[in-house]
């Protein structure tokens, strides 16, 4: 059974260091007993062949399914992060969800080293010391930890803070769900020497000079295009609000050409082929991205509805759920189940979509 070792902490940082599930046949059991324990997001730090050889291939489709949150971040087997802004931009990332009261384990093959290195880091970015955070991973692992010096060294000299930013935005999310043909990486601030190829969105507007959430983006050769020459540009993504409780960072989506640019609830769907095509979605603040790779959709919750977005563009908006604030529950065979709160009754009620057409139960 995969046991979940919960870091301690004055308050506890709801962090878990997490045993390698057991698949394939053992894995939906194996997910169930993770859930059972309360972990609400669980993070993978396995490389695909190496979950393929485990028979985790299917690990994230089916926690996704079973109701949990899923995120992946490939980290090679013994080594250290080998890209550092992605990597700081993902603990960031985990540290803001901890902080939303998320409750989130983590794994590896071993849950020793890889493991260690994310859990370490992400209570770095919580304002842990790090030999502090390294000594309460080892302690709830019940074991010497991590692997290697090297990945002991990363974790004594890592820097929560790799650059300034402004405090009113949240460190971005980096969430790689889907299979996707770009290369995308978060800047500080906008460059002084810009880009052959910038793009602003919404549009060309002064609110896009002040906190913009900039991405240096690679596309990659599409399969329509060949030929298609990769040519980096920046998009400056325009700040919704200034608000930690809201998203900010980059998805990937369906359709391995779009990628998704949250900026403060602002949501941005992007095709890297030809970045002047994208389109802004009309929920205002998106207070939640989830991917559903089983239905290959990325959901957007607002304060009223939910928004589905598929390989083809828009899939479906669901009518009005709520009078301000949707929770997912859960999602499982094909079905969500929420609360939303109504005004006249004061009282949260339970709804269902099918997901395939987002229309109530």
């Amino acid at each position: 059974m995969s046991d979940v070792f919960w870091i301690k902490g004055d308050p506890p940082p709801q962090l878990a260091i997490v045993l390698c599930p057991l698949g394939p046949i053992q894995l939906t059991g194996e997910l169930l007993y993770i859930r059972e324990e309360q972990v609400e997001t669980l993070v993978s730090l396995l490389e695909p062949k190496e979950a393929a050889a485990l028979g985790l291939a299917e690990e994230g489709p089916q926690a996704i399914e079973l109701g949990l949150k899923f995120q992946p971040f490939p980290i090679r087997d013994g080594h250290i992060p080998a890209d550092m802004p992605a990597f700081q931009s993902f603990a960031a990332g985990l540290a803001n969800r901890l902080r939303a009261g998320e409750r989130i384990g983590v794994h590896c093959r071993g849950s020793i080293g890889r493991a260690t290195v994310t859990a370490a880091c992400t209570l770095i970015h919580l304002g842990w010391e790090p030999r502090a955070a390294l000594a309460a991973v080892e302690a709830a692992r019940g074991c010497p930890v991590p692997d290697t010096q090297e990945q002991e060294d990363w974790i004594l000299h890592y820097k929560a803070e790799p650059a300034a930013k402004s405090a009113a935005i949240s460190e971005p999310t980096m969430d790689l769900t889907f299979p996707h043909r770009w290369q995308a990486k978060f800047q500080p601030a906008q460059p002084l020497i810009l880009p052959e190829r910038h793009f602003i969105y919404p549009t060309e507007a002064e609110e896009a000079e002040q906190d913009a959430l900039e991405v240096l983006i690679r596309p990659g050769r599409s399969k329509l295009q060949p030929s298609q020459s990769a040519e980096i540009f920046l998009a400056s993504c325009a700040l919704g609000f200034q608000d930690r409780s809201v998203p900010t960072g980059v998805w990937s989506a369906p359709n391995p050409d779009e990628i998704c640019a949250v900026s403060g609830g602002y949501a941005y769907l992007i095709d890297t082929a030809k970045p002047e095509r994208f389109t802004m979605l009309p929920l205002r603040p998106v207070l939640e991205v989830r991917p559903v790779p089983t239905q290959n959709q990325l959901l957007f919750v607002g304060h009223h509805s939910i928004l589905a977005w598929g390989r083809e563009g828009r899939a479906w908006q669901s009518e009005k759920l709520s009078d301000e604030g949707v929770t997912i529950a859960s999602i499982e065979r094909g079905v969500l189940r929420g609360l939303g709160w109504e005004m006249l009754t004061d009282k949260e009620t339970p709804f269902a979509l099918d997901l395939r057409t987002g229309s109530r139960i």
